[in-house]
C-alpha cells in the first residue's frame, strides 16, 4: 500500500500566504508597510506643523501684549477707558490677523474691548486662567471654540500689564485659527492622495522591475514543461532577475541539447531493439521446425524400434528427445517474448478472479502433483488488461511459486489484490525455498535462474516475459523474500484509460475454481480477505 506523508500544519501567516500570487504577496510585504509609514510620517508632520504655527501664534501674541503693556504704562498708570479703547484700536488695525483685544483690571472687570465682528465676551472673574496670571505675573493661552458665531477656532493670549512689579491690568487678545486649519485641511486632502500616488508609482515600479520579469520567467517555464525548450527570455541590465533569466535560458539551451541527444540515442535504442527482436523471432521460428522435426523423428524411432535398440541406443534416444523437448519450450518462451510489444492489443476490463479461476484449471495437473495448498483471497479487483498478457502473467508468476516450493512440508500459495485511487495491485506469495535479496533483479533478466537448483525444470524466460508484460503497461513488479522464508511477487498497475474506474468484486469468499471440484490433495480453497 502507498505510504500516506504526514499531514504538516502550516503556520496562519504561510497559509495566508499561500492563497494569493506575487503581486498580492508584495503588496503587504512592500507597499501596504511604505503606505503605513508615509502615513504616520504625514501624522506626524501635521502634528509637528500645528504646534511650530500655534507657537509662532503664541509668541506674536505675546510680543503684542509686550507693546501694549509698554504704551499703557508709559506714565506708571493706567490711562483712561476711552484713551484706552483708542490705542487698541490701532493696534487692531495695524494687525489685522487679529479679531479682538480687550483690557480687564485684576478683578476681571473689562476696561476696553475692540474688535473686528461680534465681540466675544468672557467673564473672567471666577476664570482660573486669568486669576492664575494675575496671581504669577506671567502670560497663558489657550485655543477655543469662536463663541462669536465665526467658523472655526480662536487662540486667546492673556498676560499681565505691569508697571514694575505692579500688575495693573490684563490684556487679551483672540486671533482665528482658521487659517492654521485650513492648511491642516489641506494636509488632510492632499496628503491622502499624495501616499495613494505613492503607492501607485511604488506597485507600479513593483509591477514592472519584479512582478512583470518572474511572470515572464513563470510561462516561459510552463512552455518548458509542455516540451518548447527552444525558447528564450529578453535579458536586459545585469540585476538578479536579468543574472536568472540568462540562467534559465542558459539552462533551457542545456534541456534542448541534453533532450535532443536523448531522442537521438532512443531512436537508436528503439531500432535496435526492434531489430534484435525481429532476429530472435526469426531465429526463435526457423529453430522450432528442425527442433520439432527432430523431435518427432526420434519419438517415432524410440517407438517403432525399440525392440531393435539395445539399452544404451534407447537411453540416447531418450536424451534425445528430452533435450528436443527443452529446447521447444525455450524456444516457444523466446517466441512469447519477442511477441510483446510487437503490435497493438486490445484492453478490456477483466475480474481478476475469473483469471485466477483458468489458470487453476491450466495448472490443476501440477497442482495436484505436488499437494499444494491454493488460498485465494477475496474479493479480487477488476483491471483493465489484454486477456492473453494477464494470463500470462499469472501462469509464469504460479508455475514459478509451485516449481520453487522445495521440500516444503505444507506447500501453500496465495494469491490475493485490492484495487486503491488511481492503481490496482496483486500478489502471489508462496512458502517456498525464498529468494535472496540479491538475486530480486536478477531473476527478470531472460534465462536467469537460481544456479542451485538445477534439478527444478524450467527455461529462464517466464519471469522476463511478466516483467515485459508489466513494463509495457506502465506497471511495477517487486519482490519480498529471503532464503528460506518463501516470495511474494507483487504487482501495481496503473488504472487503464479504456477501462477506467476499477473497483472491488463483491462475491466474497466465492470459491476460485468457479464450483468445480478439485481432489483434496490440491486443496485449493478460497479465503475471505
Amino acid at each position: 500500500s502507498p505510504v500516506e506523508e504526514p499531514v504538516r500544519v502550516r503556520p496562519f501567516m504561510s497559509q495566508f500566504f499561500a492563497r494569493y500570487g506575487l503581486r498580492a504577496k508584495l503588496a503587504l510585504v512592500l507597499i501596504v508597510p511604505a503606505a503605513l509609514i508615509i502615513g504616520c510620517l504625514l501624522l506626524l508632520f501635521q502634528w509637528n506643523l500645528n504646534r511650530a504655527i500655534s507657537q509662532q501664534y503664541v509668541n506674536d501674541g505675546l510680543a503684542i501684549s509686550s507693546v501694549v503693556n509698554q504704551q499703557l504704562t508709559f506714565s506708571g498708570e493706567l490711562p483712561d477707558k476711552e484713551t484706552m479703547k483708542q490705542f487698541l484700536l490701532r493696534a487692531l488695525e495695524q494687525r489685522p490677523q487679529y479679531s479682538q483685544l480687550a483690557v480687564y483690571d485684576t478683578e476681571g472687570q473689562r476696561l476696553a474691548l475692540v474688535s473686528t465682528g461680534t465681540p466675544i465676551l468672557h467673564d473672567h472673574r471666577a476664570d482660573s486662567d486669568f486669576l492664575r496670571v494675575v496671581t504669577s505675573g506671567k502670560g497663558s493661552y489657550e485655543t477655543s471654540n469662536d463663541d462669536s458665531g465665526g467658523p472655526g477656532r480662536v487662540l486667546e493670549v492673556i498676560a499681565p500689564v505691569m508697571a514694575g512689579t505692579r500688575i495693573l491690568a490684563v490684556f487679551e487678545s483672540y486671533r482665528p485659527l482658521g487659517q492654521v486649519e485650513g492648511l491642516m485641511q489641506r494636509v488632510m486632502v492632499f496628503g491622502p492622495v499624495g501616499i495613494g500616488c505613492l503607492v501607485v508609482i511604488l506597485f507600479i515600479g513593483v509591477n514592472v522591475l519584479i512582478i512583470r520579469p518572474v511572470r515572464r520567467l513563470r510561462s516561459a517555464s510552463q512552455q518548458i514543461e509542455t516540451g518548447d525548450y527552444q525558447l528564450k527570455l529578453p535579458v536586459s541590465g545585469n540585476d538578479e532577475l536579468a543574472m536568472l533569466a540568462r540562467t534559465f535560458n542558459q539552462m533551457a539551451q542545456s534541456i534542448d541539447h541534453t533532450v535532443k541527444e536523448l531522442q537521438q540515442n532512443r531512436e537508436a535504442l528503439e531500432a535496435k531493439n526492434k531489430e534484435l527482436e525481429t532476429f530472435v523471432y526469426t531465429v526463435s521460428h526457423d529453430l522450432k521446425s528442425p527442433v520439432v522435426s527432430l523431435q518427432g523423428l526420434a519419438s517415432i524411432i524410440l517407438t517403432d524400434q525399440r525392440e531393435k535398440l539395445d539399452e544404451e541406443g534407447q537411453h540416447c534416444l531418450e536424451r534425445i528427445v528430452a533435450n528436443a523437448n527443452k529446447m521447444e519450450e525455450l524456444i516457444q518462451g523466446l517466441l512469447e517474448l519477442s511477441r510483446i510489444g510487437r503490435k497493438a492489443v486490445s484492453i478490456e476490463e477483466l475480474e481478476l478472479s475469473e483469471a485466477v479461476h483458468g489458470v487453476l484449471e491450466t495448472q490443476r495437473e501440477l497442482i495436484q502433483r505436488r499437494r499444494v495448498e491454493i488460498v485465494v483471497k477475496q474479493p479480487l479487483p477488476r483491471m483493465g488488461m489484454n486477456r492473453l498478457h494477464l494470463s500470462q502473467i499469472l501462469n509464469n508468476l504460479l508455475g514459478n511459486a509451485i516449481k520453487y516450493l522445495g521440500d516444503t512440508a505444507s506447500p501453500r500459495v496465495e494469491i490475493g489484490g485490492s484495487a486503491h485511487d488511481g492503481y490496482v495491485q496483486f500478489y502471489v506469495k508462496d512458502n517456498g525455498i525464498g529468494i535472496a535479496p540479491e538475486y530480486h533483479e536478477k531473476v527478470f533478466v531472460i534465462f536467469s535462474r537460481l544456479c542451485d537448483l538445477a534439478d527444478v525444470e524450467g527455461t529462464g524466460v517466464g519471469l522476463a516475459i511478466v516483467k515485459k508484460i508489466v513494463d509495457q503497461y506502465k506497471g511495477r513488479i517487486w519482490i519480498e523474500s529471503e532464503t528460506g522464508r518463501g516470495a511474494t511477487f507483487h504487482m501495481r498497475f496503473p488504472l487503464s484509460p479504456s477501462s477506467g474506474k476499477i473497483s472491488s468484486k463483491s462475491d466474497n469468499g466465492q470459491s476460485s475454481n468457479g464450483g468445480h471440484s478439485i481432489p483434496e490433495a490440491s486443496a485449493v480453497r478460497a479465503s475471505g480477505a
